[in-house]
C-alpha cells in the first residue's frame, strides 16, 4: 500500500459523514477510490498493484513499467557483437537500448569476443568455450624433431598456434633418428653411404657393388677387389686387397707353395730355409730334401762314398759304413792278435786299430804265428805259416831263422837273421841293417839242448841299440850310450 493510499485512509476516518460517502467512490472496483486510485478507470491500476509491462503507472509509484513481474531481462552489450555481458543485467519490458537478450559474451570490450566466433591464434578465448586458440583459423603446422637437430620429419605433422615441445616448423630431416643427417650437414666422407645433407645424392660410390667405396677401392669395376679382399695367388698377379701388393710380395696371399732355398745349385733345397710363394723365384724350388745345402755333392740322389768326414752324401742320415750303398771300401783283415797279420777280410771305409790291409795269418789268435814267425821245430804249431811244423834234429842246435821284422806296439823293429845260433856268441850287433833301418839283434847265447829254452826278454835300449850274450839263464849287456830311449820285446828260442 503506497503511502499516499494511507494519508486518505487517515482522512475519511477523521472526515465528516460526507467526506467518507466521497471516498468511497471506486469505479474500476479494483478496492481502492478514486481518491487513492492514481487511475480509477484501470482495475490493474492501483497502489498495490503489480507492475506490468503496459505502459503504465500499475501501483501509482509514478514510475512506468519498473520491475514489472513480467518485465525481461537484458545484458550489456558494449561491444555491439550481439552478444551481452552476464555481468551488467538490467530487466525492462522492452528491450534497452546497448542491451540484448543474451548473457554469453565472454568480453563484452572486444567485438571479435564471443560465442561462435573464429578462434584465431592470437592467446584469447575468440569462441567463449573455456579453450585458447583451439580449431584456431591460422594455425601453423609443426613437425616432430624427435633427434634435435633442428629439422623436422614430414611424416610427423602437429597443428598449433605455437611450436609444442619436441617439434619445429620446418619438414626437411630425411633421418629424425640421427641428428647428423638433415639438410645442410656436413657430407665429405666418401666411404660413408649416408645422404647426410638429405639432398638424394651421396659423395659414396661403388659401381662392382662389393661393398668397398670407390675412393678406396683399387678396382671398382671387379667385385673380387677391395681392401677387405682375400688376396689369392693368380696367374694375372692381382692385388686383391688393395694394399699395393699382389702374389709373391703380398705375405697375406692365400693359396701359396712352399718353396725352399737351394744356396749349392744341386736342384735339392734346404728343409729350413722356406718361403711361402705364389710362383717360384730365383734360388728357390720346391724340394727341401737337401741335407747340407753348402754342398751340391750332398743331397738325397748323391752317391754315398767312403771319406774321412763320415759325410752322409745321400741324405738318408747314414754314412760311410752305417749305410749299405756306400761305395769305395777297402778290404781289411782283422788282426786280433796285433802281429801285423789278419786272418779275416771285412769291407770297410773307416778300419778299426786291428783291421789292417796284411793278410796270410793263419793263428790269429797266436801272435807268434804269422807269415814272418820264427818256426819252433817239433812243437806242433806252425808259426811261419807255411802249412807245417818242422821237426827237430834231436838236440841239437839247429839255428835261428832271423826275424825280419817285429810288430810290437804299433812300431816296427828290424831283427838280424843269425845263422846259425852260436853258442857263448858275444858281440856287437849295432853294425847290422835292414832296409837301410838300424837292426838290432838280440842274441841268444846259450848251449843249446832239448831241456833248455832261453828267452830274451823286455830290455831297455838307447841310441845305439843294444848288444849282448846269455850265459845260461842270465842275459848280460854292455849298452851303448844316447839320448832315445825305446822299449821293445822279442824271443828267440832254442831247442
Amino acid at each position: 500500500m503506497s503511502r499516499l493510499w494511507l494519508s486518505a485512509l487517515i482522512v475519511w476516518f477523521g472526515c465528516s459523514d460526507v467526506q467518507i460517502a466521497k471516498q468511497e467512490i471506486d469505479l474500476d472496483e479494483d478496492g481502492y477510490v478514486v481518491e487513492i486510485d492514481c487511475d480509477d478507470s484501470r482495475k490493474t491500476v492501483h497502489p498495490d498493484a503489480p507492475e506490468l509491462c503496459d505502459g503504465l503507472d500499475n501501483d501509482c509509484d509514478d514510475l512506468v513499467d519498473e520491475d514489472a513481474e513480467e518485465a525481461l531481462t537484458f545484458y550489456a552489450d558494449t561491444d555491439g557483437d550481439g552478444y551481452g555481458d552476464p555481468g551488467a543485467v538490467q530487466r525492462a519490458c522492452a528491450q534497452p537500448e546497448g542491451f540484448v537478450v543474451d548473457a554469453t559474451d565472454c568480453d563484452d570490450a572486444a567485438a571479435g569476443v564471443h560465442p561462435g566466433a573464429q578462434e584465431v591464434c592470437d592467446g584469447v578465448d575468440q569462441d567463449c568455450d573455456g579453450q585458447i586458440d583451439e580449431d584456431a583459423s591460422d594455425v601453423l603446422t609443426f613437425y616432430a624433431d624427435a633427434d634435435g637437430d633442428g629439422w623436422g620429419d614430414a611424416g610427423s605433422p602437429v597443428t598449433g598456434c605455437t611450436a609444442p615441445e619436441g617439434a619445429v616448423d620446418n619438414s626437411g630431416d630425411c633421418d629424425d633418428a640421427d641428428n647428423d643427417i638433415h639438410p645442410g650437414a656436413p657430407e665429405t666422407d666418401c666411404t660413408d653411404p649416408v645422404d647426410y645433407d638429405c639432398d638424394g645424392i651421396t659423395v659414396y660410390a661403388d659401381d662392382d657393388g662389393d661393398g668397398s667405396a670407390a675412393c678406396e677401392d683399387c678396382d671398382d669395376n671387379d667385385a673380387d677387389v677391395r681392401p677387405d679382399a682375400q688376396e689369392i695367388c693368380n696367374a694375372r698377379d692381382t692385388d686383391e686387397d688393395c694394399d699395393g701388393l699382389a702374389d709373391n710380395d703380398d705375405p697375406s696371399a692365400a693359396g701359396t707353395a712352399t718353396f725352399h732355398l737351394d744356396s749349392d745349385g744341386d736342384r735339392y733345397g734346404d728343409p729350413a730355409q722356406t718361403l711361402n710363394l705364389c710362383d717360384a723365384t730365383a734360388g728357390y724350388i720346391t724340394d727341401g730334401t737337401d741335407c747340407d745345402d753348402s754342398d751340391a755333392a750332398v743331397h738325397p740322389g748323391a752317391q754315398e762314398v767312403c771319406d774321412a768326414l763320415d759325410a752322409d752324401e745321400d741324405c738318408d742320415r747314414l754314412a760311410d759304413d752305417s749305410d749299405p750303398s756306400v761305395s769305395g771300401q777297402g778290404t781289411y783283415y782283422l788282426d786280433s792278435d796285433l802281429d801285423g797279420f789278419g786272418d779275416i777280410s771285412v769291407q770297410t771305409c773307416d778300419p778299426a786299430y786291428n783291421e789292417i790291409t796284411t793278410g796270410g795269418d793263419c793263428d790269429d789268435a797266436d801272435p807268434d804265428a804269422s807269415p814272418l814267425g820264427t818256426e819252433i821245430c817239433g812243437d806242433g804249431t806252425d808259426q811261419d805259416c807255411d802249412g807245417t811244423d818242422e821237426a827237430c834234429s834231436g838236440g841239437a842246435c839247429d839255428g835261428v831263422t832271423g826275424i825280419d821284422t817285429l810288430n810290437y806296439n804299433g812300431m816296427t823293429y828290424y831283427m838280424l837273421a843269425l845263422e846259425p845260433c852260436l853258442p857263448y856268441y858275444a858281440g856287437n850287433c849295432c853294425s847290422g841293417t835292414t832296409d837301410s833301418q838300424e837292426a838290432d839283434a838280440f842274441c841268444r847265447l846259450a848251449g843249446c839242448n832239448s831241456a833248455v829254452t832261453y828267452t830274451v826278454e823286455l830290455k831297455l835300449s838307447t841310441n845305439c841299440y843294444c848288444w849282448g850274450n846269455c850265459t845260461g839263464s842270465n842275459w848280460t849287456s854292455n849298452c851303448c850310450s844316447g839320448s832315445d830311449t825305446r822299449y821293445f820285446i822279442t824271443e828267440v828260442v832254442c831247442r
